[in-house]
């Protein structure tokens, strides 16, 4: 019985210290979100844009600054769409290399699309891996467009990230729309924090299978555009590697720049890994200047996170 009391008394005593370093980490790291926080708003340039922005740490730790639901969402949808896509050949069991046939009729002339500059005729040789990757990586409008008539439409992005239990956005136009009428821009939105909730769930594999988590991370680690965003505030920190996706608005009258927005997942050389968004909009900055703020965001999250 003595024998039974001591070894009950270490466990507790064990279970006690455990709890105790918890709780001054769980501290730590509260004081630190908040001293980022301060740095963050004291920014130049914060008082010149509405800037939403959203940080997840290890998945656990949240810090939110100018969060709301109403940020317009641009380009940042081609990571839902891709999302559902993948989640629908999952389902259906169909294969990523499944081939997509496409005309010269199909595509826009006027949107942003290297997909149509290379096909110009349209192709019957692209696949489904194809599309997605164009999407993702060169942000290109017709893949996107391709995807929202063949696989999944706004709707049903909207009724796949409200599966996921998010609510905090709005998917109603394709980008063919949002070009007809560039105002359509402001109704597909987004919460900064939805942004990072969704990502995370690709982080943490609580949404699709293997193969199709990581070609998604993959293809986000490809990605080409907005190398002067979050990329460009990593330089000089130690890491293992990021993936992002942006998306990038018109000027409107009375409006300013309608967007520049960046989410991305950062993995740091120190075990620790974060997901980030940076969503501007009203913007009476240059578009240079918009994405050298985000850049700043950037480095000012990188720098503290990498002294954990």
């Amino acid at each position: 019985p003595a024998a039974a009391c001591c070894a009950a008394g270490e466990s507790a005593a064990k279970s006690a210290e455990v709890a105790g370093r918890t709780s001054a980490s769980e501290a730590s790291m509260a004081s630190r979100l908040e001293k980022l926080r301060a740095e963050l708003e004291a920014l130049p340039g914060m008082s010149r844009a509405r800037v939403g922005i959203a940080l997840l740490v290890d998945g656990r730790d949240e810090l939110l600054v100018g969060d709301g639901p109403d940020y317009p969402l641009l380009s940042v949808v081609k990571l839902p769409l891709a999302m559902a896509v993948l989640d629908r050949l999952e389902r259906e069991g169909r294969s990523l290399d499944e081939q997509v046939v496409f005309t010269k009729g199909d595509l826009d002339p006027e949107t942003w699309s290297p997909m149509r500059d290379a096909y110009p005729e349209g192709s019957s040789s692209l696949t489904l891996r194809d599309l997605l990757l164009y999407a993702l990586q060169q942000s290109d409008n017709n893949a996107t467009d391709l995807l929202f008539d063949r696989l999944v439409s706004p709707r049903g992005v909207m009724s796949y990230l409200q599966g996921l239990g998010l609510t905090e956005q709005v998917i109603a136009h394709t980008e063919r729309e949002m070009g007809e009428d560039p105002r359509r821009c402001l109704v597909n939105s987004m919460s900064p924090r939805c942004a990072v909730r969704l990502l995370e769930r690709v982080m943490n594999g609580s949404v699709l299978g293997a193969s199709s988590r990581a070609f998604l991370l993959e293809a986000l680690e490809g990605c080409q555009t907005g190398q002067n965003r979050i990329a460009a505030g990593l330089k000089g920190v130690p890491g293992e590697g990021m993936g992002h996706k942006t998306g990038t608005g018109p000027l409107l009258p009375g409006r300013g720049l309608v967007g520049h927005n960046d989410v991305a997942f950062v993995r740091l050389s120190n075990a620790h890994y974060y997901v980030l968004a940076v969503f501007v909009t009203d913007s009476q900055m240059s578009p240079t200047e918009t994405e050298a703020l985000i850049a700043s965001i950037s480095a000012c999250v990188a720098r503290s996170l990498s002294e954990l």
